[in-house]
This record gives structure tokens, sequence and C-alpha cells, in this order.
């Protein structure tokens, strides 16, 4: 399928404020791999798995990932975590991430202004624009968190997926909708209500699937929206006694499943949820995304044994699971802060595993969908 209208939407991000007010100079911070982006965009599309299930929306073909980072409204650590990935002058890959995560609740889009975009939706396009233009630079897709609870992290806050399972929440949904019509069909991987079984956000299964298939209807009704927005249905599996089969729907509601990669039950070599949810993901034949990743309590320090104990297995996770998982996220965060005392998961700094990890991206070679022209990566999803 083709993406309608993206030149419309590269004619308003040229409008966005560029270098001066653009998190480590924007687009100058960008290097992509020329020769990987040419291979793209002369690659025949391909609409099958090597099983021949048809493939899903914005899914790559077997054995190619998504390369993505994050998280934060204006992409300041994606910014980073991309100079990083992207430099030219110390003879690693040029691979920036394509994937940027966001984060947008519907109480707050219900809070915006009737008749103007609401400004999470501003905030958004200003930050595409800082990677892309009419002329240059590259494709920047939103991997979008949508949340449905005020949650503060003690799990005692209530959700507010029943009031809008119930209609309290339209008009936000409706800003929903038509924030991202702005985008004019520039593809966005959405997670209703992340982390669904988590006991910190405290939905409710019943009412959680009745919120999600109202928000489904209402995008999937614009047609520009339903060729370019993809449900991801991500689960916890540092909630184990939520299971998945709770939350589960008619799987037209799904384009994607998606799962989270921190430690303990979430961690990249556990086999009582992880695996076992892929091995699910399989069997129901839909791709996975991993869509918030980071080695909580481990850190990205070689000499404490990150490495061995986290990236490894991750990209041997990656490896065995090649027809599934087709999306990685990395949070490239300091997580010694206060509220979380994760460790620094940080790539980039001194003693960090950037260099091999790097070299690992570099072996990965065509078989990564990074940041690069739009032709090239549209080729590479399958849409043009």
């Amino acid at each position: 399928m083709r993406l309608p209208s993206l030149i419309s939407f590269a004619l308003l991000l040229s409008a966005s404020v560029y270098a001066a007010n653009c998190p480590n100079g924007g687009l100058n911070n960008v290097h992509y791999n020329s020769t990987a982006a040419a291979i793209w965009a002369a690659t025949p599309i391909q609409n099958t798995s090597r099983t021949g299930r048809t493939l899903r929306l914005l899914e790559p073909a077997d054995g190619i990932l998504i390369h993505g980072a994050g998280q934060d409204p204006f992409f300041y650590t994606f910014s980073t975590y991309t100079g990083y990935m992207a430099n030219p002058n110390d003879g690693g890959p040029m691979v920036p991430p394509l994937l940027s995560m966001t984060y947008m609740g519907v109480k707050g889009l219900n809070q915006s202004t009737p008749g103007q975009t609401a400004p999470d939706f501003v905030t958004l396009a200003n930050a595409l624009g800082c990677y892309g233009s009419p002329n240059s630079g590259v494709m920047i897709i939103p991997q979008l968190g949508l949340s449905m609870t005020d949650d503060d992290g003690s799990g005692t806050v209530p959700p507010y997926d029943k009031e809008v399972a119930e209609g309290l929440y339209d008009f936000g949904i409706s800003q929903l909708v038509n924030g991202l019509k702005t985008l004019n069909g520039w593809p966005v991987f959405m997670r209703i209500g992340y982390e669904m079984n988590g006991k910190w956000n405290n939905y409710t299964n019943t009412t959680f699937i009745a919120a999600w298939q109202r928000i489904h209807a209402a995008v999937k009704a614009e047609p520009i929206l339903a060729k370019s927005v993809a449900f991801v249905w991500d689960y916890s599996c540092d909630e184990p006694d939520r299971p998945w089969s709770d939350f589960w729907m008619n799987d037209t509601y799904i384009d994607w499943y998606g799962v989270n990669i921190f430690s303990n039950h979430s961690a990249p070599g556990d086999t009582q949820c992880v695996r076992p949810f892929l091995d699910f993901a399989r069997q129901q034949g839909f791709p996975v995304i991993f869509a918030e990743t980071t080695p909580r309590y481990i850190g990205s320090s070689i000499a404490a044994g990150s490495w061995e104990e986290w990236y490894q297995p991750m990209f041997d996770l990656i490896a065995d699971y090649d027809d599934v998982v087709k999306a990685w996220c990395y949070i490239d965060w300091n997580w010694n802060q206060p509220q979380w005392l994760w460790n620094d998961a940080r790539i980039e700094i001194p003693g960090a595993v950037g260099p091999e990890y790097r070299s690992k991206w570099a072996a990965l070679d065509t078989n990564i969908v990074h940041a690069m022209p739009m032709n090239a990566v549209l080729r590479a999803l399958g849409v043009q």
C-alpha cells in the first residue's frame, strides 16, 4: 500500500524551528548510511513472511529490525544517542535510529483548546521537523505511548480507561485523531495504554479493551490513518500475575504486539515470560516491537559486566526470533535519579558499552531499518 500526502507533511515540517532550537542541532546531528539507503530504495517490497503469512501494517520482512530510541517529549536523549550512533568520524556504522519514543495522555488531549491542534502534537511536529524537510534530512517515525492514567508510580492512582470507554473523553479522542491527521499520512506506531497489565497502571481488562476499541474505531475511520497508524498491544512481563490472556481482544484491533525489556521478569534472558510471549506472537502471526528497553539496575558499564548480562542476551534474543521481533527501542538514559536509581544506561559515556554496541549494529548492516530519506524508509516498511 502507499501512504498518501507525505509531501504535504514535509512542507509542514519545513515551517518548523530548525537547528538553533533543535537538540544537538537536529539535522546536523544525523549522518545516515547512504549505501544502505540506496539498497533499501531499490529493494522490491515483500508482502509475506517466510511462512507465507501476510505482513502486518508497517512490518518489514523477516530478519529485518527497525532501530529506535528515546524517550522524551522533544527528543533530547534521542538526539544524544543519535549523534553517537551516527558519528561518521569514529569508524563505526552510521546507524541513526528511525523510531523516536514520545508520550501523550488522553486526558491531556481532552483538555486542549477546541478548534486548535493539541499542544502535544505541535511539540511532536516541531521535534520531527528538526530531522527532516522537503529536500533534505531523514525520516523519523514517532513511537507514541498513549496513556489512560495519571500514574505516579505508586499504583494507587485510579486510571480513567472506564471513562474513555464510556465516551467521557471523546473530545480527547477527536483531538488525537485530528493531531494524527495533521501528520498527513506519516507513519506512527501507537501503544494505547502501554504496559496494559501493569499494576502501576491499574487498568481493568474489560474497560481497557472497550477503551482501546473506541479509540481504534475513531482512528481507523479516517482513511489516511487506517493506512499509517499501527496499533501496538503492549505487555509487561514485570507483572507476571496478570497474564496477556486477560487483555486479549479480537486481533482485528491489533497490528503489532509489544513487550518491554528491563530486568528480572522482563530481562532479555528470561524464559518464563519474554520468550513465551514471543512464542505466542509467532503462533498468532504478529510482529513484536521491544517498545521500551533499558538495562535496569545493570547499567551500561563494561567493567560491571553489562554486556554479558544484558546486551548480548538482547541481541541473541532478537536473532532467535528474527521472524517475530521487528523493532527495538532503546532508552539511552541516566536512571541514577531519586525516583528510579536504576543505574546509568547511556551507551555513549566513557567506560560504557558504546563501541561494542555500535560494532554489533555494524554486523547487522543492511538488515537494519534506520533513519534514512523518506523513499528508503517507506520501501523498507512495505508502504511504497
